[in-house]
Parts: structure tokens; C-alpha cells; sequence
């Protein structure tokens, strides 16, 4: 009886916790490379995706997920500045994000800190983004996707 008591509350808690988060914006990735070397079939083919949300306290948060293997790294944004670019004649409107992300990776355990770069481009067809993480073993991480949501951060 108390362990089911106990799984009733583990339960209610996660499902508190998740409740309280709210998705701003979803980045589906489509191209994936790690120091140049081309992953994206393993991140197409496992549902892999980032997203930043908003706790219940306001605090903004990172993820990228990897759907089918259940591998995800979070964690809080710091030192955000924002740049936008105008549409041009020989360029799309652009806002350019950097960030530092203080990140958990529940598959390991590791936690670090990594430089990050998202460039979300206005396009007729729909939003794009390339994204750059180098982490603190300074390997480089680049995506390339489109975007669902408003990048309202402000």
C-alpha cells in the first residue's frame, strides 16, 4: 500500500512539474553535423528536435530531444542578446540568438555549459533555423530545420 501511495505521488509530481512548463518555439531538425561529419540520419530518423519553454518562476530553458531514444539535454539560458537582420534583395529577414546554456544530459548525466547560436530566417515558405552548440570540449554542433511557435523571449 505505501509503495503505491508513493508512485501515486511520484506521478502527480512529474505531472505537476510538466505542466508547469510552456513551450515558446520548436526547432525540427533536418540536417545534423558534429565537427563536420554529417549525423543527420540519426537525428531525422529518432524524432529529434529543440525547444525552449518557460517555467512556472519565468525562467527560459533549452532542450533538444531525441524522440525514439529518449536522450535529452536541458537546461537554463544565460546572457541572451538578440540581433535582426532586414530582408534584402539578396537575403531573407533573419534574428539572430546567442546564448549561453547551462545543460543536463539525462542519458549520461554530464552537465556543462555550451556557446550557443540560433538563426531563425523568415522565409516564404515557413521559418528555417540554423543552430551552432559548442560545448565546453569546444566540439562544434550545427542543425539546420524549420521552426513551429514564436520565438518570444523578451
Amino acid at each position: 500500500m505505501k509503495v503505491r501511495f508513493l508512485l501515486i505521488m511520484l506521478f502527480s509530481t512529474i505531472r505537476v512539474a510538466y505542466c508547469q512548463q510552456s513551450i515558446v518555439a520548436k526547432f525540427t531538425v533536418q540536417s545534423a553535423q558534429r565537427n563536420h561529419v554529417d549525423q543527420t540520419l540519426f537525428y531525422t530518423s529518432n524524432n529529434s528536435y529543440f525547444v525552449f519553454y518557460i517555467t512556472a518562476d519565468k525562467q527560459v530553458y533549452f532542450g533538444s530531444i531525441v524522440s525514439k531514444t529518449d536522450q535529452q539535454s536541458y537546461g537554463a539560458i544565460s546572457e541572451l542578446t538578440r540581433t535582426s537582420a532586414p530582408e534584402t534583395q539578396s537575403s531573407y529577414a533573419s534574428d539572430t540568438f546567442n546564448f549561453k546554456w547551462s545543460y543536463s544530459n539525462s542519458y549520461d548525466n554530464h552537465q556543462g555549459t555550451a556557446n550557443v547560436k540560433l538563426v531563425k530566417i523568415s522565409k516564404p515558405g515557413g521559418v528555417a533555423f540554423e543552430l551552432k552548440i559548442i560545448p565546453e570540449t569546444l566540439d562544434l554542433l550545427e542543425y539546420k530545420g524549420f521552426m513551429e511557435g514564436s520565438l518570444n523571449l523578451d
